[in-house]
């Protein structure tokens, strides 16, 4: 049986190693990075003559963001599924053509309530969904091989609507609940499809569900709804917008200085920055990346990273944030991903070097 000090050690290699391996594969979020995003969708992606455009806002962040530039490209037609996206040649085309179109992310938000009713009902609505964004990540896979994929996991409906009433008992728990594991689906689907390697999942829905569970449904000035009871106001579109922005670049939107159509404050505080705080704690973009709380950011917290234990159990830009605060001692603010130089490249393996001459086994 090994001895603990060679249990150790190579506790020690693989963790090095690992570190290493994060810090030279995920580039994508280094500072100046340009983003080329793609959304596909319907009006919760463009808005309608009440509702406001969340890609509109998503522009509107990466705009605002020294650290990060981008450029949104909307593909949304009004109630469109994305099982009819995968049917239209419009659609296709910008993924297929990769001589003209190279994406960096490309985001896929369903039709509002069918992920919820495939899960629900078991019905043809959970062909219909299977039918289309895995579909899509298929041909995304094959064309666009060096972009990430993120579900844009949307809301329940406003207590009252009538998709809420007649499929959902008028429960938003339950359609929250429903949609959620909608969204689990077209990422992996045990014995038929596993999209987890390419497909991380915005939780958008989770954001409005915890916002409304402070606020409640009876206020009106912080109300995330339109007044139809299904499409997002312009505080509800900035909130999905922050959680997309935060999944795609790794990076909380607390102080960025866009504000979208968000105005005013609750209690001397603004809302707009409500909106990024509420963000920011829903995919764990805020928090340090010192998920061990001891005062540094290392290999031990890449580990807890590794098990999932971590506030956004093991996210992707849980991993952006570690790599971007790797051999930091806080305190200090996540900001944005840093590729270190190659000298600090050769002074971490002169280190792993010495450490393993020093822990033989």
């Amino acid at each position: 049986m090994p001895t603990r000090s060679v249990r150790e050690s190579k506790l020690f290699v693989a963790t090095f190693l690992a570190g290493i391996t994060a810090t030279l594969c995920f580039g994508r979020t280094a500072p100046g990075s340009d983003f080329n995003v793609l959304m596909i969708g319907n009006s919760y992606v463009q808005g309608n003559s009440s509702a406001r455009a969340v890609s509109l806002d998503v522009q509107g962040l990466f705009d605002a963001d020294p650290a990060h530039t981008g450029t949104v490209t909307k593909r949304a037609e009004s109630s469109w599924s994305l099982k009819t996206h995968a049917e239209s040649s419009i659609t296709t085309d910008l993924i297929t053509n990769s001589a003209t179109y190279q994406w960096d992310a490309i985001v896929l938000q369903e039709q509002s309530n069918r992920p919820g009713r495939a899960i629900k009902f078991m019905d043809s609505q959970l062909t219909n969904l299977d039918l289309g964004g895995p579909v899509l990540i298929d041909l995304i896979k094959q064309h666009q091989p060096q972009a990430a994929v993120v579900l844009y996991n949307s809301w329940s409906k406003f207590p009252g609507q009538q998709d809420l009433i007649d499929y959902f008992d008028n429960d938003v728990d339950e359609m929250l609940s429903y949609t959620n594991q909608g969204y689990d689906r077209i990422q992996k689907n045990p014995g038929e499809w596993d999209n987890s390697d390419i497909a991380t999942i915005a939780r958008v829905g989770d954001a409005w569900g915890e916002w409304y569970d402070t606020y409640g449904f009876g206020n009106s000035s912080m109300r995330l709804h339109d007044a139809d009871g299904t499409h997002q106001n312009d505080r509800g579109s900035y909130l999905a917008a922050s959680v997309i922005y935060e999944t795609i670049t790794g990076s909380s939107t607390i102080g960025n200085t866009y504000s979208g159509a968000v105005t005013g404050s609750v209690g001397g505080a603004s809302k707009l920055l409500l909106l990024q705080q509420q963000a920011s704690a829903t995919t764990g973009a805020a928090n340090t990346g010192d998920f061990d709380q001891d005062g540094d950011v290392d290999g031990a917290d890449f580990l807890k990273w590794q098990l999932g234990d971590t506030p956004g159990l093991g996210s992707s830009n849980e991993l952006a944030l570690w790599q971007s605060q790797f051999g930091k001692t806080l305190p200090m603010i996540a900001a944005t991903t840093e590729v270190p130089e190659p000298g600090t490249l050769l002074l971490m393996l002169s280190l792993f070097a010495f450490q393993v001459r020093s822990r033989r086994f």
